[in-house]
């Protein structure tokens, strides 16, 4: 019964979002890439421009602690480089300033009008929301049926420090290693330096991180961390991301955190073609951090 109730309430819930057949001007965009095509909004990005966030926004307000669902379809006719066609839910407080954000899967379908969704909880400070339709990549995205819908109404906040889990009776297929986080281990690199992560913004990020403890901690390595290139062959691993990724690294050691390495993609150029090449990579990166730096929490 509680599962055909949330299934009513979500269809008959409001839409947030205004104009979704985008006849109102009630849109807005950040590039002179997106244009409105037979009514559909799209973004072009030609394959000399650079690869950047081009997209349609619109701003809604709802309450700290709502749960949302955002959902659009996008089409392509196909997407170099980059992320792709997909939607994402931004939550910014009263200085304007974006405090969190989640994001769909990409488009992977060429020439099919594909879904796309983004669940999302306003976090504590929020004032607005704001669902983008963006392209990240070179090509031709399109996008059509947004709505934004309340799929948790905002509950108050608890009155005891105390939180109860019930655990079903059922053996776990594997061993629970615990829980724990993403931590993409870019916190001390130059750029978020300038954007004021200081010595007190770092002393309150870890001071958090060794409060939470955590058992398990997924962090990833752009390509470009250390093979800047892209040619597969020459490591630089004394880059700013990779200094950044090895203080993260030594507070989950000493914590005993179990840490994930994995890769990403983003805006690298068939990352797995020749894939003798790719495996060689990531052995040199695997080498330089369990070998040489002697992490034992990977």
């Amino acid at each position: 019964m509680t599962v055909y109730a949330s299934i009513f309430a979500l269809l008959f819930s409001a839409n947030l979002i205004d104009s979704a057949d985008f006849s109102k001007d009630t849109w807005s965009t950040n590039s002179p890439a997106c244009t409105l095509e037979n009514g559909l909004p799209t973004v072009t990005v030609d394959p000399d421009d650079p690869i950047e966030f081009p997209g349609w926004y619109q701003e809604f307000t709802v309450p700290p602690g709502t749960i949302i669902e955002a959902t659009v379809e996008g089409f392509t006719p196909g997407t170099r480089r980059g992320y792709g066609a997909y939607c994402s839910v931004s939550w910014y407080d009263e200085d304007n300033q974006r405090i969190q954000f989640d994001q769909s899967g990409p488009v992977t379908v060429q020439d099919t009008w594909s879904p796309l969704l983004v669940r999302s909880a306003a976090p504590a400070g929020t004032v607005k929301g704001r669902l983008f339709l963006l392209l990240n990549g070179r090509g031709k995205a399109q996008f059509r049926n947004p709505a934004v819908r309340v799929l948790q109404a905002a509950q108050p906040i608890p009155t005891t420090k105390h939180i109860k889990l019930d655990v079903a009776n059922k053996p776990l297929p594997q061993p629970l290693w615990g829980f724990g986080f993403e931590d993409d281990g870019w916190f001390y690199n130059e750029l978020n330096k300038e954007k004021g992560a200081d010595a007190e913004a770092i002393r309150i990020r870890e001071q958090n991180i060794q409060h939470l403890d955590p058992d398990w901690v997924r962090m990833f390595f752009w390509y470009r961390d250390w093979n800047p290139s892209g040619d597969l062959k020459t490591f630089p691993f004394d880059s700013d991301n990779m200094l950044s990724h090895y203080k993260s690294l030594e507070l989950y050691q000493e914590l005993g955190a179990e840490v994930t390495v994995t890769g990403v993609e983003w805006a690298v150029k068939a990352p797995f073609n020749p894939p003798e090449q790719l495996a060689f990579a990531l052995g040199e990166l695997l080498e330089e951090l369990i070998v040489r730096r002697g992490f034992t929490c990977i």
